[in-house]
């Protein structure tokens, strides 16, 4: 991967809403894997989530950051 995604997230109304940079990540097999299932493996406790493109997120989200980086392994 030549950069970690950029994610960004709020927990808004019991819903965790997510905006990226991208829509898949590539593993270290090369296989392509999509970045809501990351997501969803790591916040398996959250119940709805919601997740979009940094084009489609509201301007607000990029101000909470998640965790920077964040990659997949």
């Amino acid at each position: 991967m030549p950069h970690p995604p950029r994610i960004y997230a709020r927990w808004l109304g019991g819903i965790l809403e997510v905006a990226t940079d991208r829509l898949t990540l590539r593993t270290e097999a090369g296989a392509l894997v999509a970045i809501e299932d990351y997501l969803r493996q790591l916040f398996a406790a959250v119940g709805e989530m919601r997740v979009m493109t940094m084009d489609e997120a509201p301007w607000v989200l990029a101000r909470h950051t998640l965790a920077p980086p964040l990659e997949a392994t």
